[in-house]
């Protein structure tokens, strides 16, 4: 790789890396010259072309993905920037979507993400009431809502299968005397006989012997309940 200053199209200089032969450095050297625009020129010609390019919405679908459906605004954005902001949108640079994106080069826009096809359609619902013109192009292929699909369902009944194994597991039922506030699910001992210290949201209290114990034991079954929980999760895999 070697550096080299180049004079663009646009009578502007910069530096440029180049790398390969020396004949093809030359020629790449030779298109920037008589085609080339500096770093400034370039954005400045792609800010025309955006203001120039009605707000159009773009939906992305990576079925495999957490989150498969990106919802991407184009076009002419920086007069409504602020309203885009407001329907949730962040700033950043993403790929093409796709089950490709990570072979996509990244570009700048503003982008949201939703999980489902109904949550897909309640954000193209709030971005079309603050953009009644606003052009949808919906990005991906018959192909990509099946396996969208297929995917659901198969994370549906996994789910229903969890839901039925915890049904199973016996919750553990608080003692009336648990403490009511923050408490930080610890007690210390106390000068009074047959009491226990703890403090619930800052202030320091105490309650009876046998309190403390039916509040310990619910704790441990509460634990013990945590974690049959995660063990029923774990063992649907389907």
């Amino acid at each position: 790789m070697a550096k080299y200053t180049v004079k663009f199209s646009c009578g502007h200089e910069g530096v440029v890396d180049l790398i390969g032969k020396e004949k093809d450095r030359q020629r790449r050297i030779e298109y920037l010259e008589g085609c080339g625009l500096c770093t400034e020129c370039y954005k400045a010609k792609m800010r025309e072309k955006e203001a120039e390019t009605p707000l159009t919405l773009a939906i992305q679908c990576n079925p495999l993905d957490t989150l498969p459906f990106r919802l991407v605004f184009s076009g002419n954005t920086l007069p409504v920037k602020d309203e885009i902001k407001k329907l949730g949108y962040s700033w950043g640079r993403i790929g093409t979507g796709g089950i490709l994106n990570v072979l996509s080069k990244p570009t700048p826009a503003w982008y949201t993400d939703a999980r489902t096809l109904e949550e897909l359609e309640e954000e193209l619902k709030k971005a079309t009431e603050v953009f009644p013109d606003l052009i949808i192009h919906r990005n991906f292929s018959q192909s990509d809502l099946i396996v969208y699909t297929e995917k659901q369902k198969k994370e549906e009944t996994k789910q229903a299968k969890i839901k039925e194994k915890i049904a199973e597991i016996p919750v553990p039922q608080k003692p009336a005397c648990y403490p009511e506030g923050y408490w930080n699910q610890r007690f210390y001992t106390s000068r009074q006989e047959g009491k226990r210290r703890l403090y619930i949201d800052g202030k320091e209290t105490t309650i009876p012997e046998e309190d403390a114990q039916a509040i310990e034991n619910y704790l441990q079954e509460l634990s013990a309940y945590k974690a049959k929980i995660k063990e029923a999760k774990k063992s649907v895999t389907e």
